[in-house]
């Protein structure tokens, strides 16, 4: 920006709104608290896969390191969280990723009480609220 000011006019010389890596970008706009943050945001699919129960998790777990590597080694040369399009596009796979972790579904019918018999006609969603 200070060199576009005092360039000549006819030059049309261009101005960059960031820095083409995330850290220094992160560190440049944020200070100490910027870069940890970054880490924080790039380290949360990883957290959540790791910490998965279901039967996903090994998916959860490859998508997980795929993610951030990609995030992070494509970040070294240029700002993908300074990209809205780019942005929008972890926040979904962070999505996916936190689906794939979830526990597995508990039998809701034990837990209720309700018996699943061949000539029964109650249905869980007809059970009585305890």
């Amino acid at each position: 920006k200070i060199a576009a000011d005092t360039m000549p006019p006819e030059l049309h010389t261009p101005v960059y709104d960031h820095l083409h890596n995330d850290v220094a970008d992160f560190a440049v706009t944020g200070g100490i608290i910027g870069v940890i943050a970054y880490f924080c945001i790039l380290l949360a699919p990883l957290v959540e896969a790791w910490r998965a129960e279901g039967p996903h998790r090994r998916a959860a777990q490859l998508g997980a390191v795929v993610l951030v590597a990609g995030y992070f080694l494509m970040g070294l040369t240029n700002a993908t969280f300074g990209i809205l399009m780019l942005t929008v596009t972890f926040a979904v796979a962070t999505a996916a990723i936190a689906h794939l972790s979830r526990p597995p579904a508990r039998d809701l019918s034990q837990a209720t009480g309700v018996v699943d018999s061949p000539g029964s006609s109650t249905r869980l969603a007809d059970a009585p609220i305890a």
